[in-house]
């Protein structure tokens, strides 16, 4: 935590196309990095640059209490550090100087154990990439960002929320109890199927609901799937990417493994 001993307060760039830290792949380097700054004009400065892109973000103020449950929960999406701005002055840290990274292997249960970063970073960088708001011919390099998340979405096992029910209430005796799988509605209406990445984002969505999970790879979805849904809503509290049934069998078809294609068996 040495490179931020002396602030009271950090302002972190998020991204308004995912609800997420902005991703930022330094040039030099190839480091994926975050954006943060120690004061908040030096930051609005950057978002004015960024809004002249048509990259559209918004600033989220992080006390320094809460600095190092923040930085640890960045090791779930996959980044190497962080871009600090210091009193106009960038510096870059390695996320291991401002966090430890979790021993995923000894947490208590298989949820907490979960992770995947592989697919986290991609996902984020092709949705900053492909929601924003400028024609498509300036959206840079979406076929190959779009293929590297299909690969990982193929290799990635998922959180898939239910509660346990009887009558339309909770019942404490286990054995006349019945799962209730969880739907999400689009704006349209249409029912989806909600997907976490990690205990991280299934945490944000199952606070005060009472919810368990199950964990599911990524070809066995389609076993929990209904008539009714139009596909599934990964991580709906955080980047929310929909997944339709069309595109599911696509990848499932063309990347998991033992599919036709089989690309995603690297």
């Amino acid at each position: 935590m040495k490179p931020l001993e002396q602030t009271d307060q950090i302002y972190v760039m998020y991204s308004a196309c995912t609800s997420m830290p902005y991703v930022y792949q330094q040039p030099d380097t190839a480091y994926d990095l975050l954006l943060v700054f120690d004061k908040k004009e030096n930051y609005d400065a950057c978002a004015g640059q960024f809004a002249e892109e048509k990259r559209p973000v918004r600033c989220v103020e992080c006390k320094k209490a809460q600095y190092t449950q923040f930085f640890t929960g960045m090791y779930y999406i996959g980044v190497d550090g962080v871009l600090l701005n210091m009193g106009g002055e960038e510096k870059t840290f390695s996320l291991s100087e401002l966090a430890k990274k979790p021993d995923y292997a000894s947490m208590p249960s298989r949820m907490m154990q979960l992770q995947n970063a592989r697919l986290q970073l991609p996902m984020l960088y092709f949705l900053q990439e492909v929601r924003r708001p400028v024609p498509a011919e300036q959206k840079r390099g979406l076929a190959a960002m779009e293929e590297e998340v299909m690969t990982n979405l193929a290799k990635t096992s998922f959180l898939i929320p239910y509660k346990m029910i009887q009558n339309g209430s909770q019942s404490q005796d286990p054995s006349r109890r019945q799962v209730e799988m969880l739907t999400i509605r689009d704006k349209e209406g249409n029912l989806f199927q909600p997907l976490f990445t990690d205990a991280m984002e299934f945490v944000k969505y199952s606070q005060q609901k009472q919810l368990e999970c199950l964990i599911v790879p990524f070809w066995d979805l389609d076993k929990f799937m209904y008539s009714r849904l139009k596909g599934y809503m990964i991580n709906p509290l955080g980047c929310n990417l929909l997944m339709e049934r069309p595109q599911y069998e696509h990848v499932k078809k063309n990347f998991s493994p033992g599919g036709s294609g089989a690309r995603g068996n690297a």
